[in-house]
């Protein structure tokens, strides 16, 4: 018998970019011909293959033919180039990529497939150069300079946030994504309170028969070391298909503050409170599994199980240093702390689709629990009695929060030309928060049952949405909807025998108007009402400790926040936008610092005021050196006016804060095969209630090789090269007290990162699923 061998290989251009549908012809010396066509990431495969000599030729649209001889003795991997075909069309222009940022009736998409950022990056790397968005290595992310944005997944709200998204976002490869959308102002589809906007991440999903995946390794060092990483794996079959996802990392980090406090009362007393924290480590594991199930052409069955634990270790120290008219004292404080997380979330879902009817119809049935057990001790010694306790209490705190949601939307035309989408959603949470508070008192621990309690707090929030689109004729598109939502609240604190009940009726218009006056030019107009929840967290009465004279608690009366914004955006040859904001905000809320005489700062949470703002705002995303050199640039001015009423605080404010973000991106940096990205990004001085943060920036520069041959890239990255985000001044004032802290953090750093791509990378755009309790599980952050 004759030894049978595979052929594999893969067809790029002389910019190492993979390219797809490219024509593979193999010929053998007896006669025979085989055939195929390369897929989305360049690659082709012929099996068992008789032993022998072939002649292997490659063309494709736009590229001149190449052939190679192959003389098959074994399982064999080929790289072909092709360069592009001397051909001109003339008198006629054929374009059939999408564009690379283009405006779409309610968003901005960023289609990266049509970039070079693809190759050899991470999810994370590729957000950081969206045109509208912020990313820092922090995970704050921001539109436009907003804040509170959620991100969305394949249409799928993430309930990870923070550090934690980023990590996961860090450990997906960049080449799964097809597209990044940008929604400025979110339509009535979506779950109300995303006053920041949405970024809705859709990576393309694996149909490949068999087994594929991806490994990420990465280090950071910055002060202290955090190394991370990630697996992905996806099996499929002809009606089943699964993914696996697996990914952690082991931070340390450093940071402190020192802050003065004046005293405006009779004692005139300045207090310094110093802080310095050293995380050492924070542990996380997040493992992720999804299945789907296709029953017939038109109905899919699937599920979710997302699971991510945390275990950090803070070691908390400082001193404190009081002076009065007559006399100084200073103490000396520590407050080790340790912090346990678990995160389970469960969906099953069921997706009907009728192509010829245009009809979808999308169920969801959502779980989540969300476990936080934290304990900390705190210590106080004066400086003159070094082994006397001056103070010293403890604290263990256990938070358990539990939702179940299902939502069900429904799209289909009517009236032969206009779209409707329509659904229903209700949801559940429960709260049980318990603080068990010890003082320590001649050596001995001792229950404090004034500061102990046990907080439950429910939600019960019932919903419904409408919305119709129609594109009127080639030039105007029009879209409007409204969203419905009951809520009710009731919590109670069992010790203290209090409790709080509330109910409220909320309806949120949104509308579209889009118009393209020629293929250059197009002009939107969009407005929409939204609510902004407290975090479950920020709803908690309990106090904490950070020094002696310093605490911080939350509130169980917080009102939700609700807005109005309009948005007017110009796009001109899909290069330049130009926008204009006003967003009308009431009853905002924020920790605001407030004195309890004498001489004690308690950190509280209330709904202080209202708050308006006028932003206008510049994008420019444009090749300056086609397939060689991209610039994008955001620029965002704003004037915000606020009515400040809170405790001790009666203020109106009236500041402009600007927001410039730069990246740019290099291909093929000097023909040396390697891509390389810079990163800018201003922040003016940001201001909240009474108070307001410094301007600060940050600068970062990466390199990428990416090696198609082995499915392997390496890249390397340098965050805050300049340092400039260690330093950050924060200033807050109220009728009897001035705060003047500054904190130092840990932010500069280098990253080296490897991604090992294994299997095949046939792949295909994921279908739609969005959870029921997506908003509930964002607020337990």
């Amino acid at each position: 018998m004759w030894a049978q061998y595979g052929l594999q290989g893969i067809v790029a251009d002389n910019n190492h970019q993979l390219l797809p549908n490219m024509h593979v012809a193999l010929s053998g010396t007896s006669g025979q011909v085989y055939n195929s066509v390369t897929g989305k990431t360049g690659r082709f495969t012929f099996d068992n293959l008789p032993q022998g000599a072939y002649a292997l030729k490659v063309n494709g649209m736009g590229y001149s033919a190449d052939s190679l001889q192959i003389h098959l003795l074994k399982d064999t991997f080929v790289t072909i180039t092709l360069k592009p075909a001397p051909t001109e069309l003339k008198g006629a222009t054929i374009t059939a990529a999408k564009p690379v940022f283009e405006k779409k009736t309610d968003r901005f998409v960023f289609n990266v497939q049509n970039t070079s950022l693809v190759a050899g990056n991470n999810v994370w790397d590729v957000l950081k150069q969206t045109p509208l968005v912020n990313a820092r290595e922090s995970g704050a992310l921001s539109i436009l300079g907003l804040q509170g944005v959620s991100v969305y997944i394949n249409n799928r709200r993430s309930i990870l946030s923070g550090r934690d998204l980023q990590q996961y976002l860090s450990s997906l490869p960049a080449d799964n994504i097809t597209s990044i959308e940008v929604i400025t102002v979110p339509s009535s589809k979506y779950e109300a309170g995303n006053p920041g906007g949405i970024i809705n991440i859709l990576l393309r999903k694996d149909e490949s028969i068999g087994l594929s995946g991806s490994i990420n390794l990465a280090d950071r060092q910055a002060t202290y070391n955090t190394p991370s990483g990630g697996l992905q794996l996806n099996y499929r079959n002809r009606r089943f298909g699964q993914q696996l996802l697996v990914n952690g990392s082991s931070r340390s980090a450093f940071f402190y503050s020192d802050n003065i406090i004046n005293y405006l009362g009779n004692t005139r007393q300045q207090e310094l409170v110093h802080n310095q924290t050293i995380k050492k480590p924070e542990n996380s594991v997040g493992i992720s599994t999804s299945a789907d199930y296709t029953i017939s052409p038109s109905s899919t069955l699937g599920g979710t199980i997302d699971f991510r634990t945390t275990h950090s270790n803070d070691h908390n120290s400082g001193f404190n240093e009081i002076n009065t008219a007559n006399q100084k004292q200073q103490y000396t404080n520590t407050n080790p702390e340790t912090r346990n997380t678990n995160f389970l979330s469960l969906n099953l879902n069921y997706q009907y689709l009728d192509k010829k009817h245009k009809r979808e119809l999308a169920i969801s049935a959502d779980y989540f629990n969300y476990q936080n057990n934290q304990q900390a001790e705190f210590f106080s010694y004066n400086k003159q009695t070094p082994g006397v306790v001056h103070n010293g209490n403890r604290t263990d705190t256990r938070q358990l929060i539990n939702n179940y949601a299902i939502k069900a939307d429904y799209s289909q035309l009517i009236l032969k030309n206009i779209k409707m989408e329509a659904g229903v959603r209700y949801s559940h949470t429960r709260t049980n928060n318990l603080l068990a508070f010890d003082n320590f008192i001649n050596g001995n621990w001792i229950p404090n049952s004034l500061r102990s309690n046990d907080f439950t707090y429910q939600e019960w929030i019932s919903a419904a949405y409408i919305s119709l689109s129609k594109k009127i004729n080639t030039q105007l598109e029009v879209k409007a909807g409204a969203r419905l939502e009951q809520t009710n609240l009731k919590n109670g604190l069992a010790t203290a025998k209090e409790s709080y009940d509330q109910h409220y009726l909320n309806v949120f218009p949104t509308a579209y108007i889009n118009y393209t006056i020629n293929d250059n030019n197009t002009l939107s107009f969009s407005v929409k009402s939204d609510i902004r929840r407290p975090a479950y967290v920020q709803l908690n009465p309990f106090i904490f400790v950070i020094s002696d004279k310093y605490l911080v608690k939350g509130n169980p009366e917080l009102r939700p926040s609700n807005s109005i914004m309009m948005e007017l955006a110009y796009t001109m040859y899909r290069d330049y936008i130009f926008m204009a904001r006003y967003t009308k905000s009431t009853r905002l809320f924020e920790q605001i610092a407030i004195v309890i005489p004498p001489d004690t700062t308690l950190l509280d949470r209330f709904n202080y005021g209202n708050a308006d703002n006028w932003s206008v705002a510049s994008v420019i995303n444009k090749s300056i050196i086609k397939d060689r050199w991209k610039v994008s640039l955001t620029n965002t001015l704003t004037l915000q006016r606020q009515q400040v009423d809170a405790p001790q605080t009666h203020i109106r404010t009236s500041d402009y804060l600007y927001m410039c973000n730069l990246s740019q991106q290099f291909t093929n940096l000097f023909g040396s095969k390697i891509d390389a990205s810079i990163n800018g990004s201003y922040f003016s001085k940001m201001v909240t209630a009474n108070s307001e943060i410094s301007g600060f920036g940050e600068a970062g520069i990466g390199f990428t090789r990416n090696i198609p041959a082995h499915n392997l890239s390496v890249s390397f990255y340098a965050g805050d090269i300049f340092n400039t985000q260690r330093l950050k001044h924060f200033y807050s004032t109220n009728e009897l007290s001035v705060s003047d802290m500054t904190g130092f953090s840990d932010t500069r750093y280098i990253r080296l990162s490897i991604v090992k791509k294994i299997g095949s990378n046939k792949v295909k755009t994921v279908r739609k699923k969005d959870p029921g309790n997506s908003e509930e599980a964002n607020r337990t952050r």
